[in-house]
């Protein structure tokens, strides 16, 4: 409820928003797109990032901090890494053997993975049947979707030959 009385609320994904600008004809839209393609696309190509009011050869620069660096530094390094992400915390970057972090897991980690992919699994499912607005198809169809698809359907298969130990009957 506002001042204005009861109001109608829509909700439009950022994806969606991105869409419906593209597809309309009002001008607003066709200044918005302009805008885009001008200016924002063209500067985070160059730039990496979009600074309003920044243009080429602007005095602003974007500042890369001293943590950013060490990140850049690590995963430069040749071999494999393992990125852990906790809420709340930076993420914490750590080069491991991957047949080493294999044979390190319990059962409670193989269980959460196995857990984790099969909800993925069957997240991607729904997503494909939609294929709507929000999943729009260049996405499914486009190289990063296909490979997406591929890595959940392989680790589905895994996850379904993990033996998970039965209860002893007492």
């Amino acid at each position: 409820m506002t001042a204005g009385g009861t109001q109608e609320q829509l909700f439009v994904s950022e994806s969606g928003a991105n869409h419906l600008t593209f597809i309309s004809r009002k001008p607003v839209a066709k200044r918005v797109r302009r805008w885009i393609t001008g200016e924002v696309m063209p500067q985070i190509s160059r730039t990496g990032a979009y600074i309003p009011g920044g243009c080429p050869g602007s005095a602003v620069q974007l500042t890369v901090t001293s943590s950013q660096m060490d990140l850049l530094r690590r995963l430069s390094r040749p071999g494999p890494h393992m990125v852990f992400v906790m809420p709340g915390q930076e993420p914490y970057i750590e080069e491991v053997d991957p047949h080493q972090f294999i044979r390190d897991l319990d059962r409670h980690d193989v269980e959460g993975l196995v857990h984790a992919m099969n909800l993925i699994g069957s997240v991607w499912s729904v997503c494909c049947k939609i294929d709507g607005a929000m999943y729009c198809s260049a996405v499914l169809q486009s190289g990063i979707g296909r490979q997406l698809d591929d890595a959940i359907r392989i680790g589905v298969d895994l996850s379904r030959s993990v033996i998970v130990p039965t209860r002893e009957k007492s």
